[in-house]
């Protein structure tokens, strides 16, 4: 049996992080089996903190004076014999110290080095002190996943993007950079700015049709189908059934109104022949506000007669995604999160017992994950490294790897999508008969579905199963988002696969799933559910009703990344010497929890639930907030340790600094920078050493960022910005399309690539097939008998 497991056993990792994303980064390779060593200043009280004895699980750690002779000269012997290396400075601090990527792989060759800047090297605004805060202001954070746009002010949210997923996006981009190491031997220089990575939680909202079908414009006003409501006794739960055509039909089953819409006027035909009608309980995204009013109505009499619990589990065993509304302090003492593995226990010498999240991506064989605290050490014993040069190279690391996606929605698919723009051939699989309605099944791939190719087969139908065979033959890895059971009834699951093919790293992507099978892992769900599980709605909520943090920006991206972790995790063990396939899993749920990386943990004495809460936050304290200028918003950045720094304020008057003043200093900034442009204090904050950024919404991002290309890929877009925008001016939807490139990794060999469009559905059945073998006259037979289909609808986005 083969023992190499931990896919990252005996990669040794210098990390020089701090705060947030460079911490951890590191703790996503120490939770994978990398040995850590944290490198921290004497006397940093920071290592005492609650987030950091979670960050620094699994690690080891040594106190190094970074500014005497003595300490840069271990630092660089550490260097010297390490695999990787993680900071997350200011563009140019580790160059002045004699540490940074150019002179550390001229010493070590096959170094790959990290680096999280807050924005990137060559960006205008590569020296702004890049706060959570900051980040959020550049990249839309605080204005366009407010709930409708229903508030006229930014809205500031904790749940900080640019560090959970800059740190996620590391970590991918390091185990690819260490997978093709393995035929190169050389390392590389990676840059994630913190920026870019956060847009890529932002896709989806930044996604535009110039000219879009009517029926993606409007939306459903008041939909009764993804929202909270209470039940008999008071409590919230939160259900996601629009857009879905079984699960609408299911929920108004189980409330037991469906017969009473259906004699109110409502109709129950398929979708994708009735596409224009307003009254279709299947397509429920396009009802009118009057319907959804009805409906609302109708709802809220039925709910009245169970506790909210009680419609919970009705719900799941109709296979309708819904959830209770919890604090994140309840999820993470709930005894089906501790079940599963998705939450952890360590004990603090001082706090007792820290409830925190676990691991992100867990690969078959495996034992649980139970870190310990990290061990502070005088030196370490590391032996120098030896690299040694190979002819190999290659343009993407993963050229050569093919991919079988079959997944839907977004997480599934971004997951792909990201193998796809780091050179994988990806076949996208979708079925000729969805219940999912039009902006789920065919909007969204345009944005999920770029570098991939569209073959329509139907699962269900004996012959396909011979298809899928032999695809199979020639994959590498399938990524899919079925429910527990499902690959196996559709004849596709792990272990028949894995049979046929070996090699396999089949990456399955699921809601509620944790590292081990807890009670909740075969519950249906989507990201807006899930938010209300772990606490997301009810903090974004506040003191009123929980509110949706965004539809599908906060958890569906960042598991969709996990996804592609997990995959590259499976592909380096295999090329390590460990087992040559692997099932590696992933959820919503682990999503969610390492989105909320700064708030998920909690001890006896010290709960999580203290951070900025509701529709009224604006941020954490006078020198991290948002305040308002006489032409917008801006974000003013900064530690209470700055606080003298606003003597040096050109405009600012008589501000008090002292820490007591806090709610003096507050009022006498928001007088006075509410009396000039954002850009004078932008510039008069940063210029004093504050971080600031005007608050920018998705449209200002098009206004300053946006490239055009073309549908195959080429142009430019990447002009050196940490954030950028690009404009798909021939889209095969036949109307120029706005989109997020891959600006959220620089490597110095094989970065993302900017993928071709996503082509219509259907549109490389012929060309996979005969790539399999099968002649032209065997297709005709397949399309004829409904096994295949070349092109899902008559339009590329159905009207």
């Amino acid at each position: 049996m083969n023992t190499n497991i931990w896919p990252l056993k005996g990669i040794r990792v210098v990390d020089f992080g701090h705060y947030v994303a460079g911490p951890l980064a590191g703790m996503l390779l120490a939770d994978q089996g990398a040995d850590v060593v944290k490198v921290d200043r004497p006397g940093n009280p920071e290592v005492e903190s609650l987030p950091r004895f979670v960050y620094d699980r699994g690690k080891r750690r040594i106190a190094l004076d970074l500014k005497s002779d003595e300490g840069l000269r271990k630092a660089r012997e550490l260097v010297d014999a390490a695999d990787v290396v993680i900071e997350n400075f200011r563009p140019g601090v580790m160059d002045r110290l004699g540490l940074g990527a150019e002179q550390m792989t001229w010493r070590n060759p096959g170094l790959v080095y990290l680096a999280l800047p807050g924005f990137a090297s060559t960006d205008e605004t590569a020296q702004v002190r890049a706060f959570e805060g900051v980040i959020g202001a550049a990249t839309a954070q605080f204005t366009d996943l407010k709930p409708g746009g229903s508030y006229d002010r930014p809205i500031y949210t904790p749940v900080g993007l640019g560090s959970t997923y800059g740190a996620l996006h590391g970590a991918i981009a390091v185990t690819l950079a260490l997978y093709r190491r393995e035929d190169t031997g050389a390392g590389d220089m990676i840059e994630v700015p913190l920026a870019g990575a956060a847009m890529s939680a932002m896709s989806v909202l930044l996604m535009k049709a110039e000219d879009p079908p009517e029926r993606y414009g409007k939306g459903s006003t008041g939909s009764p189908f993804m929202t909270s409501f209470q039940g008999g006794d008071g409590a919230w739960l939160f259900w996601i059934a629009g857009g879905h055509s079984r699960n609408t039909v299911s929920l108004c089953k189980t409330l037991g109104i469906y017969d009473q819409l259906m004699a109110d006027g409502l109709v129950d035909l398929p979708v994708y022949e009735n596409l224009r009608l307003t009254n279709n309980l299947p397509d429920s995204s396009n009802l009118t506000a009057e319907w959804n009013a009805h409906i609302t109505e109708r709802v809220k009499a039925a709910l009245s007669a169970k506790p909210a619990e009680a419609w919970v589990k009705l719900m799941y065993e109709a296979g309708v995604p819904c959830a209770l509304h919890r604090t994140a302090e309840a999820w993470l003492r709930a005894k089906e999160t501790d079940a599963s593995g998705l939450t952890i226990e360590m004990d603090h010498p001082t706090h007792g017992k820290v409830r925190q999240f676990g691991t992100q991506v867990h690969l078959s064989g495996q034992p649980d994950l139970v870190p310990g605290p990290a061990e502070a050490l005088s030196d370490i014993d590391w032996a120098p490294r030896d690299p040694v040069m190979k002819e190999n190279q290659s343009s993407g690391i993963l050229e050569g790897i093919r991919v079988l996606d079959l997944s839907n929605v977004l997480a599934g698919p971004a997951c792909a999508r990201m193998l796809a723009e780091y050179g994988a051939d990806v076949i996208k699989i979708d079925t000729m008969h969805p219940y999912f309605g039009t902006r789920v099944f065919n909007w969204f791939p345009m944005e999920v579905s770029p570098g991939k190719r569209s073959l329509l087969l139907n699962l269900k139908m004996g012959q396909s199963k011979e298809i899928f065979d032999r695809l199979t033959d020639s994959a590498d890895v399938i990524v899919h988002n079925f429910r527990p059971g499902v690959a196996e009834r559709l004849g596709i699951g792990f272990d028949r696969m894995s049979k046929r093919n070996p090699k396999l790293t089949y990456m399955n992507v699921t809601a509620m799933d944790g590292p081990k099978d807890g009670p909740w892992g075969d519950r249906p769900g989507f990201d807006p559910m899930v938010q209300a599980a772990t606490g997301i709605q009810v903090r974004y909520g506040g003191d009123g009703p929980p509110v949706l943090h965004a539809w599908a920006s906060c958890i569906d991206y960042i598991t969709g990344y996990s996804g592609t972790f997990g995959v590259a995790l499976g592909l380096l063990r295999a090329k390590r010497g460990g087992p040559a396939g692997s099932l590696a899993r992933t959820s919503l749920a682990m999503g969610s929890q390492l989105v909320q990386a700064t708030m998920m943990f909690s001890t006896d004495d010290q709960p999580t639930g203290s951070e900025p809460q509701g529709p009224s936050a604006v941020g954490e304290h006078s020198l991290h907030r948002l305040y308002q200028a006489t032409d917008g918003w801006l974000f003013l950045g900064g530690a209470p340790g700055d606080l003298a720094k606003l003597n040096d304020v050109v405009g600012l008057v008589s501000v008090p600094v002292g820490q007591e003043e806090e709610a003096r200093r507050t009022d006498a900034l928001v007088t006075q920078i509410e009396g000039k442009s954002v850009a004078t204090w932008v510039e008069a904050f940063t210029a004093a050493g504050f971080g600031c950024h005007q608050v920018d919404s998705v449209e200002d991002i098009r206004h300053q960022y946006l490239h055009d290309v073309m549908t195959d890929g080429t142009g430019a877009w990447d002009d050196g910005r940490s954030i950028s925008a690009i404009r798909v001016i021939d889209h095969p939807a036949g109307t120029p399309i706005h989109m997020c490139p891959p600006a959220y990794a620089r490597l110095k060999e094989g970065s993302p690539k900017l993928a071709a469009a996503a082509p219509q559905m259907g549109a490389n059945t012929r060309e996979i097939l005969s790539e399999l073998g099968y002649v032209d006259r065997e297709i005709d037979g397949f399309v004829a008998e409904g096994v295949v289909k070349e092109a899902f609808h008559e339009h590329y986005l159905p009207r």
